[in-house]
């Protein structure tokens, strides 16, 4: 089967964006002077920004699986990839919150450089007209590369020739699913039976072909795009052959098995000394995403730390003068993967605390492993005022620059509530704990269940984006604001 139309595959679309990304800064600059904005601003300084938005907005980008999947002008591939408003929307995102991004690295960067001093600061105009000519530009194309695809699909007749392996209830639900969602695209040649003697000549209203015995024969005398291996877990040892087969002819090969059911997203094909395997994950995280997160984590607590520094010592201050004892709390915890870790707090109770807990346990307003209790008689007076505000928590900002613990994050346990969690708890475990959360934006003082609590902690671990943190950490700037804490 010939292809006689373009086809724009990742590799193009992502050069193009690069490129009107580029372009929207250049604009940017040039609309920045000709408003008359002051420009003290030098060409190495524009040079380095428009580096810093290159890599932000690859990452974000990527992160967002913008190009997953995606094959413009390609009629085949329609359906597979985003449509107008998904990609309109993840244009928004990126400028929205890639800005503020480039912003904050741009500040940092030039504080360590000295220049942000000389010069005063990171230009604002400069950021903001560039954000409004970059959603422009990139809405702009998108609108067009989709306008082109739908031209070419109408122009161009083109379908997929598939063979699928099975008679079962895999088999059923996977026609039934193209039927609904694909049958102009793609056309079932026939069915193969998995029954390797006698089979049924007909299923589902299509010919079987033969039974798996037969499979080359069959291979051989139809031509096809794609095998489709739809089989229950039972029948897996059967199809080393056929892959195989497959493999030799240059025969793609698609496998649909009930084995993965939700797996599917958090597992990966790998080459391990020398073995081919598929492991399992319990979380899917992407490395570039897991290294930006890592950088604002830097980023934010190195900048906290020092523009809070004359505060956070006026309340070394009150708390040596409030009560005896010392002015942190050693927090033992545990952080990703169970790794025993000392996070610090400053101290809110009296020093003794842990061991007036066993006597208030019968008063615990908490089901579960966690303990909470209405004015609860160990907190100092200094400290009910450091929780009101979260301020008891600035400390672990040492814990997010050295890496123990994130900025967003599920709640680090203590060992004894461990010891005491249900086996679904767990799975909380498994990413790097954090001083904000779901749990803390979303009414933590009116929530008594333990169980209602881990579920928005095992909610953040399953819908986890850098975009997902970043609402959480304006959310927990008004939550602190308000002083619901306790």
């Amino acid at each position: 089967m010939t292809n006689n139309y373009p086809v724009l595959t990742k590799v193009g679309i992502v050069f193009i964006d690069a490129f009107i990304t580029i372009i929207s800064y250049i604009l940017a600059i040039y609309f920045r002077n000709f408003f008359g904005f002051s420009d003290t601003v030098d060409w190495h300084m524009y040079l380095n920004m428009l580096l810093i938005i290159l890599v932000v907005w690859r990452g974000l980008t990527e992160y967002q699986e913008a190009y997953a999947g995606k094959a413009y002008a390609h009629p085949r591939f329609l359906k597979g990839f985003k449509s107008l408003r998904e990609d309109v929307l993840i244009v928004f995102r990126t400028v929205f919150f890639g800005c503020s991004l480039v912003y904050l690295l741009s500040i940092f960067m030039l504080y360590i450089t000295g220049y942000y001093i000389q010069e005063g600061g990171v230009p604002k105009s400069l950021i903001f007209f560039f954000g409004l000519i970059n959603i422009i530009l990139l809405s702009s194309e998108k609108l067009l590369l989709h306008k082109l695809t739908d031209y070419l699909k109408k122009s161009v007749k083109d379908v997929k020739k598939i063979l699928i392996i099975g008679t079962g209830d895999m088999a059923k639900h996977f026609i039934e699913s193209i039927r609904k969602y694909s049958s102009r695209d793609i056309i079932i040649l026939g069915l193969i039976s998995e029954e390797e003697n006698g089979f049924e000549k007909e299923k589902f209203g299509l010919k079987v072909l033969n039974n798996i015995r037969k499979f080359k024969e069959v291979l051989h005398s139809v031509y096809i795009d794609e095998l489709i291996i739809a089989l229950p877990a039972k029948h897996m040892g059967n199809i080393e052959k056929v892959i195989a087969t497959c493999d030799k002819e240059g025969v793609p090969v698609r496998l649909v098995s009930p084995f993965f059911k939700n797996l599917i997203s958090k597992s990966r094909a790998e080459v391990t000394y020398g073995f081919a395997n598929i492991m399992f994950l319990p979380v899917e995280r992407n490395d570039l995403e897991m290294l930006i997160k890592r950088m604002i984590d830097i980023i934010i607590s190195i900048a906290g730390m020092i523009i809070l520094a004359p505060f956070l010592l006026a309340i070394v201050v009150m708390i040596k003068y409030d009560s005896p004892g010392p002015v942190f709390y050693r927090w033992k915890i545990l952080g990703l993967n169970k790794r025993p870790l000392t996070s610090y707090k400053f101290r809110t109770m009296v020093i003794d605390a842990d061991l007036i807990k066993e006597q208030l346990m019968s008063k615990n307003e908490m089901t579960g492993a966690a303990f909470k209790i209405e004015n609860d008689p160990r907190i100092t007076r200094i400290g009910k005022w450091l929780r009101k505000y979260s301020l008891d928590e600035l400390p672990q900002l040492w814990s997010v620059f050295k890496g123990d613990i994130s900025l967003v994050g599920p709640r680090p346990p203590l060992q004894s509530e461990v010891e005491q969690y249900k086996g679904w708890h767990r799975r909380k475990l498994s990413v790097k704990p954090g001083i904000t959360c779901l749990w803390q934006v979303s009414g933590r003082n009116a929530i008594n269940d333990f169980d209602e609590w881990m579920k928005l902690d095992l909610k953040y671990i399953d819908e986890w984006s850098l975009w997902l943190d970043f609402k959480i950490l304006i959310k927990t700037f008004f939550v602190v604001f308000k002083g619901t804490g306790k």
